[in-house]
C-alpha cells in the first residue's frame, strides 16, 4: 500500500530534477520596452495614435457631461436613424478601445456636423475651447481607420 507521504515524495524527487535543469526555461520579459510614462514616447506614430484614441476620450467624456452637447448628438441621431451610443472604452482592454474607435467612426457625419455648427450651440468659451481641443484631424481620423481595422482582427478571432 502506498501512503500519503510516498506520493509527496516522488513528487518531489520529480520536481526538483526538473528545476534544476533552468536551461530549457523560457523567461518571459513581458515587461521590456513597455512604456508607462507617455511623456517618454519616441515612436511618431505611437504619440500619434496615443494622442487620436485620447481626443476620442476627451470627446465622449465631454458629451457626457454636457447636457447641450449630448441634446445634440441625440437630435441628430434621431434624424439619422442610428440607435448606436457613443461609447467610452477601459484604457487596459482592448475590446473596449475597439468599440470607442467604431462608435466614433459611426458617428463621424454628426461629430462633424457638430464641430461645424458648435458656435450655435450656446457653449460658454471654456467649453468651446476643450471641445475644439478634442476635434480630430484629417490624419486622426485616418489613424482611427486604421486603428479600427487592426482591432478588427482581433474582434473576429475572438
Amino acid at each position: 500500500m502506498i501512503d500519503d507521504d510516498d506520493l509527496s515524495s516522488g513528487e518531489d524527487d520529480a520536481m526538483s530534477d526538473d528545476s534544476s535543469d533552468t536551461s530549457d526555461v523560457v523567461n518571459d520579459n513581458w515587461e521590456e520596452g513597455v512604456l508607462e510614462d507617455l511623456t517618454s514616447i519616441t515612436c511618431i506614430e505611437q504619440y500619434t495614435i496615443n494622442q487620436a484614441i485620447k481626443k476620442c476620450r476627451d470627446f465622449v467624456k465631454a458629451v457626457s457631461k454636457s447636457s447641450i452637447l449630448s441634446n445634440f448628438i441625440n437630435k441628430e441621431k434621431g434624424k439619422d436613424k442610428l440607435s448606436n451610443s457613443l461609447m467610452i472604452d477601459c484604457k487596459s482592454r482592448w475590446s473596449s478601445t475597439h468599440r470607442l474607435v467604431q462608435s466614433i467612426l459611426f458617428h463621424k457625419s454628426i461629430i462633424g456636423r457638430l464641430y461645424a455648427e458648435k458656435y450655435e450651440l450656446n457653449l460658454t468659451r471654456k467649453q468651446l475651447i476643450k471641445l475644439t481641443g478634442y476635434e480630430l484631424n484629417r490624419d486622426e481620423w485616418i489613424i482611427l481607420d486604421c486603428v479600427q481595422e487592426v482591432l478588427n482582427s482581433f474582434f473576429e478571432a475572438t
